[in-house]
C-alpha cells in the first residue's frame, strides 16, 4: 500500500495474531555511515548507585502503566478532561495520550532543560513525541558527536472487533519505562555530554510507520545517530520463568546489542539474558537507515503473553510483572546514563 491512510484503516479489521509490515527498499548500509564500534563499558559506582533511586519505585510504574491502559483515571493531566480506552494510531484517544506523555515527559525533564514536541509525520496519525535533553553548558567542551535516543512505542492495538485496546505490555510497559528514565534524569538534574532523545512512537503497529518516518528524517537531515534502543514489550513473565531481558537475533547492529548485554551483567544481574525470535520493533527503522540499533524484550523465546494484541493487555492479570519492568527500565537507564556520559567517574 502506498498510502499511510489506507494501511491505518487495514490495521483495524486484523486478527490479533497478524503482524504487518509498510514494506520500503532498505538502504544498503555499506553506503551510509554506520557506527558500529562501541566501547566496553565498565563498572561505574555512582551510576550503580543512581540505578536505585525512588523515582523507579514500582508503585509509580504501576501509576503509570494503569493510567497509559486506561485502568486509572488520569485527571487534571488530560486536556478536557477527556479519557482513553484505546490507543490506536486511528484514534482521537491516542492523540491524547500521545498529550499526556509529552506533557508529563516535559515535566519530568525541565530540570534537564528537556524540550519536548509532538512530531507530526501523517495527519491521519497520532504524532510521534520526541523529548530532547540538550548537552550540559558544563560539558560542552566534552561534547561527543551523535544522538543517543531511547524509544518505546505508544500505540495500541486489541481484539479483533473490539473498539478496546489497553496495550498495558505492548508496549504501556515500555512507556512507563520511558517515563521512569525521564522521571529519574530531571530529579537527579543529570548532564550529559552527549545529546539525549526520549522518543515514543506511534504507528508500531502499522508497520513501525512512525518510526520509519523519523529515522528517515534524521538520515535525511544527516543527524548522526550514535546510539538507539527501543524497549518493546517488557512487562509479561510467564509463571515460572525468571526475571529476564531478551535482544533480537537478527535486524539489528550486533555492537549495540553486546553493548547493552554488558551493561546488564554490570548493573542489573538479577536479569537472565539471552535472544528472541520475536519481529520486530521500531528499532529495525534506524537498523535500515545504517544506525547502530537494538531492542529490549520480556522473554528469551517467542511471545508468550496471551493477550498479545488483545484488549484482555492489562496490567491486573496473571504474569504482569511490574519487578521486571523495574528491573529492565534500570538496564535502559544505565544505559542512557552510560553512553551520554551522565555520570563522571573517577571524580
Amino acid at each position: 500500500m502506498n498510502s499511510l491512510q489506507d494501511l491505518l484503516k487495514f490495521s483495524m479489521h486484523l486478527q490479533r495474531d497478524t503482524r504487518i509490515a509498510q514494506l520500503t527498499a532498505i538502504p544498503k548500509t555499506d553506503s551510509l555511515t554506520t557506527n558500529a564500534t562501541l566501547p566496553k563499558p565498565t563498572f561505574n559506582p555512582p551510576l550503580h548507585a543512581l540505578l536505585f533511586s525512588d523515582t523507579l519505585d514500582v508503585p509509580q510504574l504501576r501509576e503509570d502503566a494503569r493510567i497509559l491502559s486506561g485502568e486509572d483515571e488520569a485527571g487534571q493531566w488530560i486536556p478536557s478532561g477527556n479519557h482513553w480506552h484505546s490507543r490506536h494510531s486511528a484514534t482521537q484517544e491516542a492523540r491524547l495520550a500521545g498529550a499526556w506523555i509529552r506533557a508529563r515527559l516535559a515535566r519530568y525533564l525541565a530540570p534537564v532543560d528537556g524540550r519536548c514536541i509532538e512530531w507530526t509525520y501523517d495527519d491521519a496519525y497520532a504524532p510521534n513525541i520526541v523529548c530532547t535533553i540538550p548537552v550540559a553548558g558544563s560539558k560542552k567542551k566534552h561534547e561527543q558527536e551523535g544522538v543517543a535516543i531511547l524509544s518505546a512505542h505508544y500505540d495500541s492495538r486489541g481484539t479483533f472487533g473490539s473498539t478496546r485496546a489497553p496495550g498495558a505490555d505492548d508496549d504501556g510497559s515500555g512507556t512507563t519505562m520511558l517515563l521512569a528514565v525521564a522521571r529519574h534524569l530531571g530529579k537527579h538534574r543529570i548532564e550529559f555530554n552527549r545529546e539525549i532523545r526520549l522518543v515514543a512512537f506511534s504507528g508500531e503497529e502499522q508497520g513501525l510507520v512512525g518510526s520509519k518516518n523519523y529515522a528517515k528524517h534524521l538520515r535525511d537531515k544527516k543527524t548522526p545517530v550514535h546510539f538507539q534502543l527501543q524497549a518493546d514489550m517488557l512487562g509479561y513473565r510467564k509463571p515460572g520463568e525468571p526475571l529476564q531481558v531478551a535482544f533480537p537475533d537478527k535486524l539489528a547492529t550486533q555492537a549495540a546489542t553486546d553493548y547493552v548485554i554488558d551493561l546488564a551483567r554490570l548493573y542489573v544481574p538479577e536479569l537472565q539474558i539471552g535472544y528472541t525470535p520475536a519481529c520486530c520493533s521500531d528499532h529495525q527503522s534506524f537498523w535500515e537507515q545504517g544506525f547502530t540499533s537494538t531492542w529490549v524484550f520480556e522473554r528469551r523465546a517467542p511471545i508468550a503473553d496471551p493477550c498479545y494484541h488483545d484488549s484482555c493487555d492489562l496490567t491486573e492479570r496473571k504474569g504482569y510483572d511490574f519487578e521486571q519492568i523495574q528491573s529492565i527500565t534500570k538496564l535502559c537507564l544505565a544505559t542512557v546514563l552510560d553512553v551520554g556520559g551522565g555520570v563522571d567517574w573517577p571524580y
